[in-house]
């Protein structure tokens, strides 16, 4: 009966306005225990987190599951264990959140920053270090509302993708959180990035 209201609240939540309204948060109250730090670019970048998120449909755990840093001006520490709200990203987009400059997020530099994540998730392999470097910075800057050369792709999906901003101004993170039925097929890629970045590691 809890989940049945829960759902209920949600839908009404994503029904109202979105311009001027705070939008509803999925769960208030993430603890994100952050594990390790193996996709490593200028301090961002990818890593690996327990956590489980109350959705309306009932809570899902998370664990070694890929987190990106998309903040330039939050920190966290690694390991370490950190409180936050989890957003879909299409709501985050039309909340009143963002950057410590006060950028409030758009719908556009949102889908922009899936995009860019994407790209450096799926690519870490296939590039250098300065190619890692320019992609994260990117991000950063469209989080901020700043320009730059790279600019994603701002006409993708939002689907699955959510949003844990830090309720003690921690470093913000985007993640992605697909069906059960696709988990299994994730976990074996974020096995293989992790695996590849240690081996590149060690020959360095």
């Amino acid at each position: 009966m809890k989940n049945i209201f829960k759902t209920l609240a949600f839908a009404a939540a994503l029904a109202l306005p979105s311009v001027g309204t705070a939008q509803a948060a999925i769960d208030t109250d993430v603890q994100v225990n952050l594990q390790s730090h193996p996709l490593n670019t200028l301090g961002g970048g990818g890593f690996f987190a327990n956590y489980t998120i109350d959705f309306p449909t009932g809570a899902k755990t998370y664990n070694q599951w890929l987190v990106w840093c998309i903040d330039p001006n939050r920190e966290v520490s690694v390991p370490g264990s950190y409180n936050y709200s989890a957003y879909t990203a299409q709501n985050f987009a039309a909340s009143n959140l963002g950057s410590v400059n006060n950028n409030n997020i758009t719908d556009a530099q949102m889908r922009s920053i899936i995009s860019l994540v994407t790209t450096l998730q799926t690519g870490w392999n296939g590039f250098n270090d300065s190619q890692r470097a320019a992609l994260q910075t990117q991000i950063w800057s469209t989080f901020r509302g700043e320009t730059a050369p790279i600019v994603g792709n701002e006409n993708v999906s939002m689907t699955d993708w959510v949003v844990l901003f830090g309720n003690n101004n921690n470093q913000t993170f985007l993640t992605r959180v697909p069906e059960p039925a696709d988990i299994g097929l994730l976990l074996i890629g974020f096995s293989g990035l992790a695996f590849m970045a240690v081996a590149r590691r060690r020959r360095a």
